[in-house]
């Protein structure tokens, strides 16, 4: 147990250190008390510790994912998932977890794990969207793909790579120009049935939650055609799920607003399945 906390401390202080350094001023309060997010998360299932767990979740947190073989979308609730957990019969994980990079704006935060399992030929990457609310660093999501067998990297074509990438980049482009007109089917293609929405409230500190049916009677109500700068800043891509960083600047009110985008590929496409904000205070009257 011990030699397995060290090893998880230290990959993630060199990780988050290096990225941090290299990416953004983060301080260093930020930094150890996501890594002690991340630590609940990860230890919390490696002891079958629930209270870990759920000490690391905000209480409506989702978890996603896309069955390799079958292709089936499944997305459920944090309590669904403690649920099932406390169900199992008590077992000791024996795996490793690298922090690969951590994203920080504001009280929003995108961190990429990569777990291996020391006696399976199994390898899990996860996209944690962790929000700072009330005061905790809690995740507000988690989206994962499982590997089997040996790691070896498949064989992609140059061809193959492209076009995953301008499929992705058509999904974001998708909800963007849906942003600008709020047109609803715009956003349909965008957005997977089963998405959600969420920012922290930057004066109250409280997590808001939008289902797709919130987010499209919201955007209905707006006016088209605000002007803004769009800048995609950065995608991560890992199997058959993605991450993105947006970038939102509206000039005439001189406002922010930056979106973390989990997208997964289901049914042969890019959707969308999670976005989280963050919004500087001039940007509160402008929808997510």
């Amino acid at each position: 147990m011990k030699s397995q906390v060290i090893f998880l401390a230290l990959s993630l202080l060199f990780s988050v250190q290096s990225f941090a350094t290299r990416s953004h001023k983060v301080d260093r309060a930020t930094i150890r008390e996501i890594r002690k997010t991340l630590n609940f998360y990860f230890e919390g299932v490696n002891f079958g510790d629930i209270n870990a767990i759920a000490e690391a979740y905000h209480p409506h947190a989702y978890l996603t994912y896309v069955d390799v073989e079958s292709g089936e979308y499944q997305k459920f609730q944090i309590g669904e998932y403690l649920t099932t957990l406390s169900q199992l019969p008590e077992r000791k994980h024996c795996r490793d977890m690298l922090l690969e990079s951590l994203d920080v704006t504001g009280e929003v935060a995108l961190a990429k794990t990569v777990i291996t399992w020391q006696h399976l030929p199994k390898r899990m990457t996860d996209y944690i969207t962790i929000m700072k609310v009330d005061d905790e660093w809690r995740i507000i999501s988690r989206v994962s793909y499982t590997e089997w067998a040996s790691f070896e990297t498949p064989h992609i074509t140059r061809q193959d790579r492209k076009a995953t990438q301008i499929e992705i980049y058509q999904t974001i482009r998708d909800y963007l120009s849906g942003g600008q007109t709020h047109d609803g089917e715009i956003f349909k293609k965008a957005f997977h049935p089963q998405a959600d929405m969420a920012f922290v409230h930057p004066k109250h500190k409280t997590c808001q939650r939008l289902s797709m049916q919130d987010y499209l009677n919201l955007h209905a109500r707006q006016s088209p055609n605000r002007k803004r700068q769009q800048i995609i800043e950065s995608v991560d891509i890992t199997g058959n799920i993605a991450v993105a960083k947006v970038k939102l600047r509206y000039k005439k009110i001189n406002a922010m607003i930056t979106d973390y985008i989990c997208l997964v590929k289901t049914d042969g496409k890019w959707q969308i399945t999670h976005k989280a904000s963050h919004k500087e205070i001039k940007a509160m009257s402008i929808p997510i």
